[in-house]
């Protein structure tokens, strides 16, 4: 629970996301609501304006502070979008895996990969749906960082450990971190800590920083840019490890061999 000084302190603890509505008590109650927020708060809190004008015998206005856009009035395009960003971070990171040769080309094939879908997601979702606001090329990072730190970390396993590192993505991402995104509904109705930890992985930071940047510009966003930037590093040192690795078993293998040559040469 948290408290304002007045109807102004309560709009502004909105506009910064740091609480999902308010409940304005005094001489003009009021319910404030944010659907950009969460249409699923908004919703219960709207459903409070009857009960409360009855004990206060007057009628309680739901204003919603924060609404969604036409293109996406409900909401249900933010709900989902951490779908496609994991789909398409794992066809990325398993499909450079696949096709590309040599750790260093994956790592850049990487960043090719996140940048032309970055902006190519950003374009639909903004320009053809309307479901972001404020600008594309911020929002186009955002994707653009998701889709790397996603297929950045694959690429990074299967550099340290092969082929079997492919598994990996669809059980981090897919089968982990996607449910706990919570881009349709509040991270705080997830069971701790589960909420509180999926705001830290690609998808839950992603969705956090897009419906953020489109709706919330008086919101805290540096834990959310730090937690992709830190998944990205996490690809680039794993994949780092995998070079060195293969560079010191082709090294000893190149002795080994040279070693072998030189006691042939003289038996």
């Amino acid at each position: 629970m948290v408290s304002a000084a007045d109807r102004a302190g309560a709009v502004a603890l909105v506009e910064s996301r740091d609480v999902y509505g308010a409940i304005v008590l005094g001489g003009q109650p009021e319910i404030l609501t944010a659907t950009a927020g969460s249409a699923v708060v908004a919703q219960q809190l709207g459903a409070l304006a009857p009960v409360l004008g009855e004990q206060l015998g007057a009628p309680v206005p739901v204003t919603d502070v924060v609404p969604l856009s036409a293109g996406d009035p409900r909401g249900a395009i933010l709900g989902v979008v951490t779908l496609p960003l994991v789909i398409g971070g794992m066809i990325g990171g398993i499909g450079i895996s696949l096709v590309v040769v040599g750790v260093w080309r994956r790592v850049a094939a990487v960043g090719v990969y996140a940048v032309g879908g970055g902006l190519a997601v950003a374009g639909v979702l903004q320009g053809a749906f309307g479901a972001l606001q404020s600008a594309y090329l911020v929002n186009a990072a955002i994707i653009a960082l998701a889709l790397a730190a996603i297929a950045s970390v694959i690429v990074g396993f299967v550099s340290v450990v092969g082929r079997p590192g492919i598994a990996i993505g669809p059980v981090l991402f897919l089968l982990v971190a996607n449910p706990i995104a919570s881009a349709s509904a509040p991270w705080q109705m997830l069971p701790a800590p589960w909420g509180a930890i999926g705001q830290w992985m690609p998808p839950g930071a992603a969705a956090a920083l897009l419906r953020d940047h489109s709706y919330f510009p008086a919101a805290g966003t540096a834990a959310l840019w730090l937690a992709l930037l830190g998944w990205v590093v996490v690809g680039l040192v794993l994949a780092t490890v995998g070079h060195f690795k293969d560079t010191g078993a082709a090294t000893r293998a190149a002795i080994e061999e040279a070693e072998d040559a030189r006691v042939g040469s003289f038996s």
